[in-house]
């Protein structure tokens, strides 16, 4: 069946004397790619020979001719797909060259390759599209990148066999970056970039880092291949531990920070290098590295205990003690110092542990008792403010001062305030409510003093008092000092003239019940209130000597009709601003 099957493959290839269209073309380079490949699989395995060599560049050859046609007559896809083929037949017979050991020619044949691979390293280029016997068939930038990988990986490989140890550290420090690179081919990579290095006497900043990914790498690989470094004296770890050790010596400023070994320490401790690890990890940590990061002191130190290394656990404890540590943390501490055989700062330790765990009862209890409080109060907040407009629109002494206090509970708030007022006007137009007209000319505008006050609760319609439409009842009082009135005197009784100008010092006292409406704010320790009412209010109206209303007529019309005792709707609306301290 294989003969038949390359037969096949063989006549199709012969076919391509005969006039064929770009795509089959296409198709039939496609066809001696894949015999190539099926060749070179079978020879590798049964061993490579000249005739094995010259049956696999045979197939190449063709396939190339057939791509290099399309790349000429094809269209733009189909000349994509050619290169793309073309670059690959003839990378894949350059490997054929590189498992003989004939190094210079798998260069000569790879080298040229480089500016297709670069041509192909941009996503953008993928999906590749193609029909191949009738069939749509796709090629991805993934497929591409796990292809290409080899090709650098080969490159570098190549450049150090033959000597050429800058391109075999480019192409090496190019396949390790490389997407979708496999890890073994990753630490080959950096192999070679190491040992390129090293024949270059390089020991820089730039093998370190070569050198601590080589590490990182090699945690990578799965056991097969671990072990197949070890069966095949590979380069391993010990390695890359010995050259970041062997920079430090040759400058000693790159253990500035200790990251290489820091950061190489813990891995090597997993992949079986412990006593490369220990030593890691007490250069690392006596420079500083880790200082603030305690679960990599705790890995240190218990890396200490596991392998009986008493000098790693108590530098490992000491760099722990001053960071922020735990009461459990403090515990396991004082644990580590104990297996250490540091009793004294064990007991230290385990002190501080007692003292953190009284702390945290404390802190605990106070908690608790901070909550059981929030739970009975809620949000709790007490405000103050003031009326601003009675500041800012009045002058002088003329201005009113008055300001609010109140307490915030939930969404409930009860308030209190007190303004003083300093002449502000009256207006007479409850006369109406007794059927008395006045004279057209009578203003009914008087000026008073006095005071007001209220009492008030709120219900807000959120479930806290931050913010929301606020309405509840409020209780006011008001007291009234009218400026002094002068009127005539009239009797009653006989009509006769009593006296003129008279001067009479008029009162006014009131207690109103308002239902109250409006908007509360209480953001960032900032009060803000606005709020309407309306209601009704019993008014006390008082004289001083003498009065006699039903023996005099008066010619003042507020003294002539004013009852002593009167009802009458009130109303009211305003604003107040300031600040609250409390518990939201």
């Amino acid at each position: 069946m294989r003969n038949v099957f390359l037969l096949i493959l063989i006549l199709s290839g012969t076919m391509s004397c005969f006039a064929q269209t770009p795509a089959e073309k296409l198709e039939s380079g496609v066809d001696l790619y894949k015999a190539m490949n099926y060749t070179k699989d079978s020879v590798v395995k049964s061993g490579i020979t000249p005739e094995g060599i010259d049956k696999i560049k045979s197939f190449s050859d063709r396939a190339v001719a057939n791509f290099d046609d399309v790349m000429v007559n094809g269209d733009a896809e189909q000349k994509e797909a050619a290169r793309y083929y073309r670059m690959f037949a003839i990378c894949e017979f350059a490997y054929v060259y590189m498992a003989v050991d004939q190094n210079q020619k798998a260069y000569d044949l790879l080298k040229p390759r480089e500016s297709d691979m670069d041509y192909f390293n941009n996503p953008s280029r993928f999906p590749l599209r193609l029909v191949l016997k009738g069939e749509k068939r796709i090629i991805t930038y993934e497929t591409y990148t796990k292809a290409a990988s080899i090709y650098y990986v080969s490159m570098a490989d190549i450049c150090e066999l033959l000597g050429k140890y800058d391109e075999g550290i480019r192409f090496g420090n190019k396949a390790e970056s490389f997407p979708n690179i496999s890890p073994w081919n990753r630490y080959v990579a950096l192999n070679v970039v190491m040992d390129c290095k090293k024949e270059k006497n390089q020991y820089d900043k730039e093998m370190m880092d070569v050198s601590l990914k080589h590490i990182q790498a090699y945690e990578q690989l799965d056991e097969a291949e671990r072990k197949k470094i070890l069966d095949n004296n590979f380069e391993s770890t010990k390695t890359s531990a010995f050259i970041i050790v062997k920079c430090i010596e040759r400058d000693p400023s790159l253990a500035k920070g200790e990251y290489h070994r820091g950061t190489a320490a813990p891995i090597l401790s997993r992949v079986g290098s412990a006593k490369t690890a220990i030593e890691f990890y007490i250069a690392a940590i006596q420079g500083g590295f880790g200082a603030n990061d305690k679960n990599y002191l705790f890995g240190a130190a218990e890396f200490g205990k596991k392998e009986y290394n008493n000098k790693l656990i108590r530098i490992a404890c000491d760099a722990l003690m001053k960071t922020y540590l735990s009461c459990d943390d403090l515990m396991r501490v004082s644990d580590l110092y104990k297996a250490a055989d540091e009793n004294v700062k064990s007991a230290d330790a385990a002190a501080k542990a007692k003292e953190c765990e009284k702390r945290a009862e404390e802190a605990k209890a106070k908690i608790e008792k901070d909550r059981r409080r929030s739970e009975r109060l809620g949000t709790f907040k007490l405000y103050a403010g003031v009326y601003p407009l009675g500041l800012i629109t009045r002058y002088n002494s003329y201005r009113d001062y008055g300001g609010v206090a109140g307490i915030a509970i939930k969404n409930h708030v009860f308030e209190f305030s007190y303004k003083k007022i300093n002449r502000n006007m009256e207006w007479t137009g409850d006369l109406f409510f007794q059927d008395k007209e006045y004279d057209a000319d009578y203003s009914g505008r008087l000026l008073w003093d006095g005071s007001r006050m209220h009492f008030a609760w709120y219900v807000i319609s959120q479930k806290s008092s931050n913010e929301g439409f606020f309405f509840g009842p409020s209780f006011e009082i008001v007291d009234k000092t009218f400026e002094p009135v002068w009127s005539d005197l009239t009797r009653t009784d006989n009509g006769v003239f009593a006296a003129s100008s008279q001067r009479f010092n008029i009162y006014d006292k009131g207690y109103s019940l308002y239902f109250n409406y409006g908007l509360m704010s209480m953001q960032k320790n900032f009060m803000f209130q606005w709020f309407t009412g309306f209601g009704v209010g019993r008014y006390s109206f008082t004289v001083d000597e003498p009065f006699d209303n039903d023996t005099y007529v008066y010619s003042n019309q507020l003294l002539e009709y004013r009852k002593p005792e009167r009802f009458s709707f009130v109303a009211r609306m305003g604003l107040t601003m300031g600040f609250y301290l409390g518990k939201r």
